[in-house]
């Protein structure tokens, strides 16, 4: 019951390490865009939780995790 009860609504439970408001780091990378990403698909780098938009895009990131992370932060610094 409680884990049904979280995943109708994981934000009010804990976004405290959710990066950039959950935007999808691989479509600020890749395209310039932002789009928030799903809970379902969020990964947990260095501290941060990053979510994703797609199951692509969270397999891109995983394929290289220091890269998406690193130009995210720059690309993030440029707003």
């Amino acid at each position: 019951a409680n884990r049904e009860k979280f995943f109708s609504n994981p934000a009010a439970y804990s976004d405290l390490d959710v990066a950039d408001s959950g935007t999808d780091p691989v479509l600020v990378v890749d395209d310039r865009t932002h789009k928030p990403g799903h809970y379902s698909l969020g990964v947990l780098y260095r501290g941060q939780r990053f979510l994703f938009a797609s199951p692509e895009n969270r397999e891109k990131f995983l394929d290289d995790m220091t890269r998406y992370a690193r130009e995210w932060s720059i690309r993030k610094s440029d707003r």
